[in-house]
């Protein structure tokens, strides 16, 4: 039992030690024989954020190497909705981010092609960010994204780490998760649809001989500010 606590401790703090919690690596999508063709924190965008205007509420965001508090993971292609927590004791329940008011100068035009002329000079403006032209700064809110991590006690239910409507962990259970991922990382493959996720489980306790397991899961959500 000591020696287990000791090991898992070792690596949490060895990790801790080489620097601090953050992106270690993004997906890779280039090839050559170059150290500077190889991917880091960025890819096409920080973060290898990327746009799906074509999902609602939807940010593109591809798969990631973390670093949260000395625990190194792989996620899964995340795609995230613009979802912040619930304000309620329910765990992990999250709620839609709401949207900005719509512009008057907006509303007040008669037919929708005079809106969405009028809607477009606001993206304008809000593009150049220049809000002599239309202040857009009541309408076009900031949103701050974070992603928490933590270890929980369900070991035998495989929960989705947020909702996403493109991707989900494509495994049905965490072990089954854990078999996928060891087949692929010592193979060299990977799951085409992006749906796997490196998610370590520990061993947290030993009651009676029998052991505890905690499994690591995150998610990404988001705060108005």
């Amino acid at each position: 039992q000591r020696r287990v606590h000791g090991q898992q401790t070792f690596v949490e703090e060895r990790i801790r030690s080489d620097g601090s919690s953050g992106v270690k690596q993004v997906r890779g999508t280039a090839d050559g024989t170059r150290p500077y063709f190889t991917t880091s924190i960025g890819n096409a965008g920080v973060a290898g954020l990327h746009e799906h205007s074509n999902n609602i509420r939807t940010v593109g965001m591809g798969e990631l190497n973390v670093v949260l508090n000395g625990v190194e993971f792989r996620t899964r292609h995340n795609d995230y909705r613009l979802r912040m927590p619930a304000n309620n004791k329910n765990y992990n329940e999250m709620v839609d981010v709401p949207y900005p008011d719509v512009p008057p100068a907006v509303l007040a035009k008669h037919t929708v092609t005079e809106q969405v002329a009028e809607m477009r000079e606001w993206f304008r403006a809000f593009r150049n960010q220049d809000h002599s032209v239309r202040d857009y700064r009541k309408y076009f809110k900031p949103v701050l994204t974070y992603m928490e991590g933590g270890w929980t006690t369900n070991t035998k239910t495989l929960e989705e780490p947020f909702f996403s409507d493109r991707h989900h962990i494509d495994a049905s259970s965490w072990f089954d998760l854990q078999d996928k991922v060891r087949f692929t990382s010592y193979s060299g493959g990977k799951s085409i649809l992006e749906n796997f996720a490196y998610l370590p489980t520990t061993i947290m306790n030993v009651r009676n001989g029998t052991a505890e397991y905690a499994q690591w899961n995150y998610r990404i959500a988001v705060h108005p500010l």
